[in-house]
């Protein structure tokens, strides 16, 4: 069922901003939310929503060029998750996603694994999708052409078929890749208007990660009236098993939405040479990304929809239904950023990308609002003395049942709370709640003399539920108000002094996407911030 709409003018009180130094060697300043209200790089209304980096300014050699990393505050534990795009960043030297993550400072990376849904580095055309796991994530019995309709993507001397991110015959930290269908990405997608993508995390009935792509236009009706219909999607592009043995489905667990807007960096630098010859022969990817800001005309994103539907609780769930995946013992904190690759340029060769490497160090976040404590650090980079960042909520999950009450003369005995359900194949409909059972007694009293009451014994205690997140639970961090201006000009805020960038002039130079840019007051938290 339909669990949460993220584009509106309230977009950005659901995520947090990374501001600190890339680990993915990205020549980017990750700026927080006032910065990107100040930069006009952030805009949102109630049907489209833009994210950019700054594509004005010359930049200083000693400098890096403002961008964004947002995390979504809630984590999910399955789900279908559509997103409508209208354009993506595209260009010489630019790196974008749009993927799923899951780490804490227990389990680091990759032990609750990665998803990337929307991936390309500089002027790519065709989208990749890939998983990033630990061993014991094996895809090579998923079959090109039968269990989905495109391509392994190519490793260094085999098809990228093993999700293990130190997988013999592929390249570091690749994981499993699959191509996308053509004109899925980069300047192709953005001249046809945009696409859809449709991505279903079914560790439970189904066990597995299945995508859909649609031009703009072509999307099915279902998805258009928010009642999506799998079934009747017919086979996706990328497909990836979670049945055991070959992958078990605790690979993947309290999974966050990531967008990303990197420049150059390690995966963006092994392909420049082959991808973007006219500039390579001349300058750097630093160079372009510094001196030349003409080249990042399209470093920007349009969202026109990003919904989530999750699992729903059949009406006759038993007491020994188990929920799809369990509820984690450690709430998850806001993710690290994405890992980048490691291989040298000069061993690149077309079609034979190279996946992303672990993190170096995790980045400290910024919430729209309020700023927030650097997170927990890896044990090989932490540094002492920086508090860990208060963990976000995970997922919701549906609380164990208490112990049935003992049933006493004239009063009914409460009913027993259904269990979590499965993840169909078909999202199904909220049905009526179960009716609880009628009264053992019915409250009439017994035939003659009337003996004192004795206690029933208590029942004995059903087993506990597993937990599954059919809900993401939001942040506990105060949430910003929505970003409704009557202007699209500009306030820098009156807390902080002004930036030391030129100013930046309207985006893009010749089309104005529509929407609403937010003050740059509205970082200011309210005095009773409204409920994401």
């Amino acid at each position: 069922v339909h669990s949460e709409s993220y584009v509106g003018k309230d977009f950005f009180t659901k995520w947090t901003f990374f501001n600190t130094q890339d680990p993915s060697k990205g020549h980017v300043e990750y700026v927080d939310y006032p910065g990107a209200v100040a930069s006009k790089l952030v805009g949102a209304s109630d049907d489209e929503v833009f994210m950019s980096a700054d594509m004005h300014s010359v930049v200083d050699t000693k400098k890096s060029r403002r961008s964004l990393r947002l995390q979504s505050t809630k984590t999910y534990g399955a789900g279908l998750f559509v997103i409508k795009v209208k354009h993506v960043p595209t260009g010489c030297g630019v790196w974008p996603a749009f993927w799923m993550y899951g780490e804490d400072s227990d389990h680091k990376w990759p032990a609750w694994g990665e998803y990337d849904i929307i991936e390309g580095v500089h002027k790519a055309t065709v989208v990749r999708t890939a998983l990033h796991t630990n061993s014991g994530c094996d895809q090579s019995g998923v079959i090109a052409g039968k269990d989905f309709s495109t391509t392994w993507t190519k490793g260094d001397t085999k098809n990228a078929d093993n999700c293990d991110v130190k997988a013999q015959g592929q390249f570091k930290n690749q994981g499993c890749s699959q191509e996308g269908p053509a004109a899925s990405f980069g300047a192709e997608l953005n001249l046809k208007g945009g696409g859809t993508w449709a991505a279903e995390w079914d560790p439970a009935a189904g066990g597995h990660f299945r995508t859909w792509f649609w031009p703009d236009g072509s999307e099915p009706e279902d998805l258009r009236r928010k009642e999506p219909e799998i079934s009747s999607w017919g086979k996706p592009y990328s497909y990836f098993t979670l049945k055991a043995p070959a992958c078990s489905p605790s690979h993947f667990q309290n999974l966050r939405l990531v967008f990303t807007l990197n420049l150059c960096g390690d995966l963006a630098e092994v392909h420049y040479n082959e991808s973007c010859p006219e500039f390579a022969k001349r300058m750097s990817c630093q160079e372009l990304i510094q001196k030349h800001p003409e080249t990042l005309k399209d470093a920007f994103w349009q969202i026109r929809t990003l919904d989530v539907y999750m699992p729903q609780l059949p009406p006759n769930a038993g007491p020994d239904a188990t929920a799809a995946s369990p509820r984690p013992t450690t709430p998850a904190p806001p993710a690290p950023p994405k890992p980048a690759a490691a291989k040298p340029a000069t061993a690149a060769l077309p079609g034979k990308p190279v996946g992303v490497a672990p993190p170096g160090r995790p980045l400290a976040v910024v919430s729209p609002t309020k700023p927030v404590p650097p997170i927990a650090k890896p044990a090989a980079a932490a540094q002492p003395g920086k508090p860990a960042a208060p963990p976000a909520e995970s997922a919701v999950a549906v609380p164990p049942a208490k112990p049935a009450a003992a049933a006493l003369p004239g009063k009914p005995a409460p009913p027993a709370k259904p269990a979590a359900a499965t993840f169909p194949g078909k999202l199904p409909i909220a049905g009526p709640a179960p009716k609880p059972p009628v009264a053992d007694l019915l409250g009439k009293p017994a035939p003659g003399p009337v003996k004192p009451a004795v206690a029933a014994k208590p029942a004995a205690k059903p087993d506990a539920i597993a937990a599954l997140p059919v809900a993401a639970a939001a942040s506990t961090q105060p949430a910003m108000p929505p970003a409704a201006v009557p202007s699209e000009q500009f306030t820098p805020p009156p807390t902080e002094p002004p930036t030391t960038h030129p100013p930046a002039a309207p985006w893009p130079p010749t089309t104005k996407p529509r929407m609403v840019f937010m003050q740059a007051s509205d970082a200011e938290a309210p005095s009773s911030p409204p409920t994401p």
